[in-house]
């Protein structure tokens, strides 16, 4: 589980050892600069530390003679800096004392201490190393070896003996207590519980156990007694506004709207906490008020920059709000203090993902994997990316991986039959979507996938089959009611498909597809009028939508609504004026009509919008095959070939042409073609016996055309 910050620094603050403090200290008065320095070491409270550096300082500049009481001084120092988080001066300052001391046990502490939060791991360990071998029961060497050993190496069972070794040598040590309690609360928290109330015990009241202790209660599932918990923690300091965070992020899981009371009484309490921001953008991304929760975030780093989870919201946020560039903007400048965070990596590789540059997110995927071996997601989202860009081996081998990695996630092996398919290995999806069903027999994205398998097959019984089983298991989904009618359409089954749009109608009436497709059947059924208004339901519900009013333009033709027709195809034009599909459309409509020149300007601007559009040239031969300039129809019918090659259609067509120039051998020639590539083509049955006129085989063809029509 994810922890909600790091225990308190206070709590775990700098061991001091007792050979670094001298007997005298206690009872030195307070204008001998020296015993007040040597005094500090038994003051525990941040403004106190202040005072600590002043004392030394002005020891050492009173003078110090003896060396190893200097180096005293400069440990005592040391250890004040460090709690001040001025590191780099800690360490100097124990260095000095160390030259001045060397092999001195306090002094090593004190430098592996400032080394520590300068992430020089080894260094740290190296100086408590040294430090138990000249003292082995030094506690606070063994204390802070382990929370390097706990933070910086995850050897949570080195962190764990040496933890035990300090509670042994000093068995009131209650930041040993609580530091034992932080490395045991993911896994064991009904052990941190018991740490964190003997260090309670030892120490009552202390808000800096009461946080850690309600967190180790809330990990138990024990939520009403972990709110108690943080209430206490709130009462017993009422100026430290960190209890309420906690209590506030607990809440959100039983009422958001005391979460958000939570956090705005933290940050009354203390404006300037940045976790309080942080946790009032939670409450309100709860609330679904992402504008007010970004704001939140955003105000969380400017009080504090390094405060990582909430340039990871801000990402997150803005990516779902679709503002790309703010959203990588943020999770780079996360990055930038922190270039190894791994939720802000892989936030990083969404986003590219998500604003399309699919190679780059690639390459970011790779690096969160490179961080994070065992990211079942990273390998499933990666296989997503390397799927859109057709690399579907690669694809399919990060989804079986995920699949490795989370057996339990039924979206990998969806995703692996997916990639199957696009390698053409049709059995073996439809293998991998049965493992889905054996693990969940309800699993509905298996069911529809078999069903699109089937109807990709144009095996359309067992399409119908399958989209029924889908449409038991999903009966309120209209999308599955009209594949299911268009499967049923496919096998001839009006009725039964026309059924299956009435439901998706019913619903979803605002489904403009539902109408669309019952609109489509009640034309193929002859039923013109009802398809036309089944068109205009669909055309209100999307408006903007050209190739809705091309549909509808061609059923109005059908049922002698020219003008009508045609109304629809001028506002699809304006719609969609580099459409070569719609400008084709009306073209067809210009040529009915006989309006050659209008048709053949838009045929002209279907080509100039997209040159590999085939219809386009077919359809414009047609135009010069009626005005008879039979060379530039000729010209358009070997483009369409050039771009359609084998096409019987275009070579009937051309066939025709070179009868009309009685050319007949290459008449014959094209025909032949046609017919070879369609033998049931009877158009082309009767232009290749109107070429043959009386001769052998013309008789043939024209019965057999009669045949097929008949059969139609």
């Amino acid at each position: 589980m994810n922890r909600p910050v790091r225990l308190p620094s206070l709590v775990l603050a700098l061991l001091a050892t007792a050979a670094s403090v001298p007997s005298l200290a206690a009872t030195a008065p307070a204008s001998d600069p020296l015993a007040a320095c040597l005094a500090g070491e038994a003051f525990p409270h941040k403004g106190d530390r202040k005072k600590v550096v002043d004392d030394c300082d002005k020891a050492i500049e009173a003078g110090v003679a003896d060396p190893a009481q200097r180096a005293k001084v400069l440990t005592i120092r040391s250890q004040a800096k460090w709690r001040l988080d001025l590191n780099a001066e800690a360490e100097k300052d124990a260095e000095a004392a160390l030259k001045l001391a060397p092999g001195d046990a306090g002094a090593l502490v004190a430098r592996g201490a400032a080394r520590m939060d300068q992430d020089r791991a080894d260094e740290a360990i190296a100086d408590f190393d040294a430090a138990l071998k000249v003292q082995p029961r030094n506690a606070a060497a063994l204390l802070y070896r382990g929370r390097v050993r706990q933070w910086f190496k995850d050897d949570r069972a080195g962190a764990k003996a040496d933890y035990d070794a300090a509670l042994a040598v000093d068995p009131k040590s209650v930041r040993t207590y609580v530091q034992r309690a932080d490395l045991t609360m993911d896994d064991d928290p009904a052990a941190s519980e018991r740490d964190l109330r003997s260090a309670l015990a030892l120490s009552p009241g202390d808000v800096d156990i009461l946080l850690p202790l309600g967190l180790a209660i809330e990990y138990q599932k024990r939520t009403a007694e972990a709110l108690k918990a943080y209430g206490v923690a709130a009462a017993a300091d009422p100026a430290d506004a960190r209890a309420l965070t906690y209590r506030s992020l607990l809440e959100l899981g039983s009422d958001k709207a005391a979460a958000l009371r939570d956090a705005e009484a933290a940050i009354r309490v203390e404006p300037k906490l940045a976790r309080a921001r942080y946790v009032q953008g939670r409450a309100l991304e709860a609330l679904e008020r992402p504008d007010e929760a970004l704001a939140a975030y955003r105000e969380t780093v400017k009080l504090d920059e390094d405060y990582l989870d909430a340039w990871v919201a801000v990402a997150f946020l803005e990516r779902k709000a679709e503002r790309y560039d703010a959203a990588l903007a943020a999770a780079d400048a996360g990055l930038k203090r922190a270039s190894k965070n791994t939720d802000l990596l892989f936030e990083r590789a969404m986003i590219l993902g998500a604003r399309d540059e699919t190679t780059r997110a690639i390459e970011a995927y790779g690096v969160v994997i490179a961080a994070l071996p065992k990211s079942a997601a990273a390998y499933y989202n990666r296989g997503q990316q390397l799927s859109k860009k057709s690399e579907h081996e690669a694809a399919l081998a990060d989804f079986r991986k995920a699949a490795e990695l989370d057996p339990k996630d039924l979206d990998a092996l969806i995703n692996i039959g997916i990639e199957l398919g696009n390698l053409n290995q049709g059995d073996a999806e439809l293998k991998t979507y049965d493992q889905v069903l054996a693990i969940d027999p309800a699993n509905i994205a298996a069911k529809v996938n078999k069903a699109i398998v089937y109807a990709d097959r144009e095996d359309w019984p067992a399409a119908v089959a399958a989209y029924r089983l889908a449409t038991q298991a999903a009966p309120k989904r209209a999308d599955l009611q009209i594949s299911l009618g268009d499967a049923l359409v496919n096998q001839g089954q009006y009725d039964e498909a026309k059924r299956a749009y009435d439901q998706a109608v019913k619903l979803d009436a605002k489904d403009a597809g539902a109408w669309r497709s019952r609109a489509r059947l009640l034309r193929r059924m002859g039923r013109l009028r009802e398809s036309i208004a089944d068109y205009g339901r669909a055309v209100a519900l999307a408006p903007d939508d050209a190739d809705l009013l091309v549909a509808r333009a061609q059923v109005l033709s059908l049922d002698d609504q020219e003008a009508a027709g045609m109304a629809d195809l001028d506002a699809a034009v304006k719609l969609a004026p580099k459409s070569a599909f719609v400008l084709n459309n009306r073209a067809l409509a210009h040529a009915r009509a006989e309006r050659y020149a209008a048709a053949l300007a838009d045929y002209d601007q279907a080509i100039v919008v997209q040159p590999d559009y085939e219809p386009a040239y077919y359809n414009r031969a047609d135009v010069f095959i009626d005005q008879s300039r039979y060379d530039r129809a000729i010209r358009d019918l070997n483009a369409s070939l050039r771009l359609s090659p084998n096409d019987s259609m275009t070579l009937a067509r051309k066939g025709r042409v070179y009868w009309l120039v009685k050319d007949y051998r290459r008449a014959l020639e094209e025909l032949d073609a046609a017919l070879a590539a369609d033998p049931e083509y009877a158009d082309a049955l009767r232009w290749r016996a109107d070429v043959k006129d009386e001769g052998p085989g013309a008789k043939s063809d024209r019965e057999t055309a009669d045949r097929l029509d008949k059969a139609s």
